[in-house]
């Protein structure tokens, strides 16, 4: 994995966050060595603001937040700041939150994991897809075909991505008909198609539409706006993208604390034991992806024994958001940026800015 891009275009020094984060880790300068900081962790945020990092950061157990802080600005034009309070586009993790909507209607009864979904959704029929399971979609082996594969603009967008009108997760899904493009259950093929499906198919069990089910299992809202003006990242004027075709896959938006309550719920009773287990069982052959994210032991720097690491992670022009549990320990890690040049870096490979915030995080203390 590539360290961040140097900071250009920013007014800032040309230094990368993955460096100074490096050095904040390891002591920095000659001066700095002699002791580690104090605060380790309020020390390595610290030198993400200064190495220009702009977005939300957050550390929490399942009862205080240890750590928040907001950096940067939201909107170039205007200057305006990124606060605590400030919305964010949630991307991927909206998979995350439908995905344990799901595991909760298992819960309940109401669905079966290794039930075709047409079962559920008899609109889904057609072209084979009446093989495809509940499971397969939560894990991306359906074989549908992927919309990033579809006809693109001139600037590279997805022309799916800019359609208007679209109301709801079942005019979303829509766009996924057609041909299977692979075998159900052969392939792992990452694809929104999966969750835009998932999420019409939750409302016609339910009734209800991913925002509604979300709301009852953590309390907050997250409907997914058609525009991304005022959002952090945004620049004003037209925008490239309507983010509602994005529907149960990526439409999700909240603050960071909004973020924060749903994963509090989802290591609390709201879903059972084994419900959450079966979610979090990541799968060796499609890269331990599990349901709605990804489930991996990984040895954090500091701990003497490998920990289990539930990882979701979303991107959309440019917003990136980091979502990591370590169920063992009651902790919850949240990173937003509004800058797409952040480089996380990957947690099983034991380096990078997310590895080094969630060893500060687990295994180096925190104030």
């Amino acid at each position: 994995m590539p360290r961040l891009a140097s900071c250009i275009g920013w007014g800032l020094r040309r230094v990368t966050v993955a460096a100074v984060a490096t050095a904040a880790w390891s002591g920095g300068s000659r001066a700095q060595s002699a002791a580690l900081p104090p605060a380790p962790l309020t020390a390595f945020v610290d030198s993400l603001a200064r190495a220009g990092f702009s977005g939300t950061v957050l550390v929490a157990d399942t009862t205080r937040v240890r750590l928040l802080r907001a950096m940067g600005v939201a909107d170039q034009r205007t200057g305006r700041l990124i606060t605590r309070r400030s919305r964010w586009r949630w991307a991927s993790v909206s998979k995350q939150v439908t995905a344990a909507l799901v595991m909760r209607e298992v819960d309940r009864g109401r669905i079966a994991l290794d039930s075709p979904a047409v079962r559920y959704f008899p609109a889904f029929r057609g072209d084979g897809r009446e093989a495809i399971t509940v499971r397969q979609l939560l894990q991306h082996t359906s074989g549908l075909l992927n919309p990033d594969r579809g006809p693109t603009d001139a600037d590279g967008v997805p022309s799916v991505y800019r359609r208007r009108g679209v109301v709801g997760d079942a005019a979303a899904a829509r766009q996924c008909v057609g041909p299977l493009a692979a075998a159900p259950g052969t392939t792992f093929d990452y694809n929104n198609c999966d969750f835009l499906v998932l999420g019409a198919l939750l409302r016609a069990v339910t009734g209800r539409s991913t925002a509604d089910l979300a709301r009852e299992f953590f309390g907050r809202s997250v409907a997914g706006p058609e525009a991304v003006r005022g959002y952090p990242g945004a620049t004003g004027g037209s925008t490239p993208f309507n983010l509602a075709t994005y529907g149960s896959a990526g439409a999700m938006t909240g603050t960071v604390e909004d973020l924060l309550a749903f994963d509090r719920a989802l290591l609390g009773p709201t879903l059972s034991t084994e419900a959450r287990a079966t979610m979090w069982q990541g799968e060796p052959r499609f890269g331990y992806a599990a349901l709605g994210a990804w489930s991996f032991d990984a040895t954090l720097r500091g701990c003497h024994a490998p920990l289990p690491i539930v990882e979701r992670r979303g991107d959309i022009y440019g917003v990136q958001v980091r979502n990591v549990l370590l169920p063992t320990r009651g902790l919850v890690v949240i990173a937003f940026t509004n800058r797409g040049d952040v480089a996380f870096g990957e947690v099983w490979q034991q380096a990078g800015l997310l590895f080094n915030l969630l060893s500060l995080a687990a295994c180096g203390g925190t104030d």
